[in-house]
């Protein structure tokens, strides 16, 4: 990422946009019905994306390095944390004035799209043996979605939180982990992960596909002049402070070269759509969510590009 154009991250976040979009309009004409989606979902989370977190973790150099295995997911986990508090502070400035929409909005804004558009602009920019630092980086996300991203959302740390924290992205790391730091991966034989590496390489096209056939539903009913202070006020932490924060921590904090680009990287995101379905289930203000959601992804188009090419001048401090 020492040379960063306007093509390469045209490059980078074209093939992501058009993936979205095409999932949309395949939703949108009814090519797709709920039930294929709903079974498309199932094969991303269960096969999909661990075989993509065994192909890539399961052989990389860099997680050998006992700083990078732990610092990665530990900036994952504390990145998410700082979103959430930042949030939490402005939200009710933000117009987020009964505590439903105060939850709402900061576990929303606090999150941020740490997957599905990250890895594509993570191989772009850094190369495909990055893409095993940043899966080992949303460890640590993962590990705070679920633990503190609860008690802020609900006010109370769920019993099922633990099942979820032991999804099968998850497993799929530790095994990976075992096999990079046991050396058991070099003595499989290659045909194994031949495998593997051909079903991972469908995890993020349809992963993206996904996101876009979730749109029209999530879009209907929406209204853009409602709540403007809820926009404005997410727009500015999620697109603006936090990325800020981002990239200082990634400048002046200690951090291992492959974290740290990860980190600058990230700063980049919007926030997630996950969020709205967790504020629907525990019945805090899904319309607020929505709203952040819907905002600082459209205020990415401009904010994305703009936070890459400064991330990919400040890399090159790294390279």
């Amino acid at each position: 990422m020492s040379a960063v154009s306007g093509s390469l991250i045209l490059t980078a976040t074209a093939p992501v946009v058009l993936l979205l979009v095409t999932g949309y309009a395949l939703r949108k004409r009814g090519v797709v019905d709920e039930q294929l989606r709903s079974g498309m979902m199932n094969l991303v989370i269960w096969v999909f994306f661990p075989a993509l977190v065994l192909a890539k973790v399961s052989h990389n150099v860099a997680l050998k390095n006992d700083a990078v295995a732990l610092l990665a997911p530990t900036a994952g986990f504390v990145s998410l944390a700082l979103g959430y508090l930042v949030s939490w502070i402005f939200a009710r400035l933000s117009g987020a004035d009964t505590m439903e929409r105060r939850r709402a909005f900061a576990y929303t804004t606090g999150n941020y799209n740490y997957g599905y558009l990250a890895i594509p602009m993570s191989v772009a920019f850094y190369g495909p043996d990055s893409v095993a630092v940043l899966l080992l980086f949303n460890v640590g996300i993962e590990l705070c979605l679920w633990t503190v991203g609860l008690v802020l959302l609900s006010g109370k740390l769920g019993k099922d939180a633990w099942k979820r924290l032991f999804n099968p992205i998850t497993l799929a790391m530790i095994a990976a982990m075992l096999l990079n730091r046991t050396g058991l991966a070099e003595k499989t034989p290659k045909f194994v992960f031949s495998f593997v590496d051909m079903l991972g390489a469908c995890a993020i096209p349809c992963g993206l596909l996904l996101i876009g056939m979730a749109l029209p539903a999530l879009l209907d009913g929406f209204r853009a002049r409602h709540d403007l202070r809820i926009t404005a006020g997410s727009i500015l932490l999620r697109n603006g402070v936090i990325p800020a924060l981002f990239v200082g921590a990634a400048l002046f904090l200690p951090l291992p070269m492959e974290v740290s680009r990860i980190l600058l990287l990230q700063a980049a995101m919007p926030a997630a759509l996950l969020p709205i379905v967790m504020c629907q289930h525990y019945g805090q203000a899904p319309q607020v969510s929505l709203r952040v959601a819907v905002a600082t992804s459209l205020a990415a188009a401009a904010t994305l590009p703009a936070w890459l090419w400064v991330g990919g001048k400040l890399a090159a401090r790294f390279s």
